[in-house]
C-alpha cells in the first residue's frame, strides 16, 4: 500500500479467499488485534466464521441502496438474506 501519510484504516474485500484454513485462522487472529484502540477495520466478507473469529464490533449492511451501520456483535439473521454460510 502506498499513503503519503500512516493511516489506522484497513480495508479487506473478501481476505479469506483462496485461503487455507491455517492463513485464515492466522489472518482473523491478527486482524482481532490490529488497530487497538485508535484503528478501523473495513471487512466485506461472506466467510461467516472468519467474521465471528475476528470478532466485529460493527455490522454494515446495505438497506435499500444505503449503508446502514451499527454498533453490534454479528448475528444469525446476519446471514438469512442469502442464506450464507448454511
Amino acid at each position: 500500500m502506498f499513503a503519503l501519510k500512516a493511516s489506522n484504516l484497513l480495508m479487506l474485500d473478501e481476505p479469506s479467499n483462496h485461503l487455507d484454513v491455517g492463513c485464515i485462522a492466522g489472518l482473523a487472529k491478527a486482524l482481532s488485534a490490529w488497530g487497538g484502540n485508535d484503528g478501523a477495520i473495513v471487512v466485506i466478507s461472506h466467510d461467516r466464521e472468519f467474521c465471528q473469529k475476528v470478532g466485529f464490533t460493527h455490522v454494515g449492511t446495505v438497506v435499500n441502496g444505503k449503508l446502514v451501520l451499527e454498533q453490534r456483535p454479528l448475528r444469525d439473521s446476519d446471514w438469512d438474506q442469502y442464506a450464507i454460510g448454511a
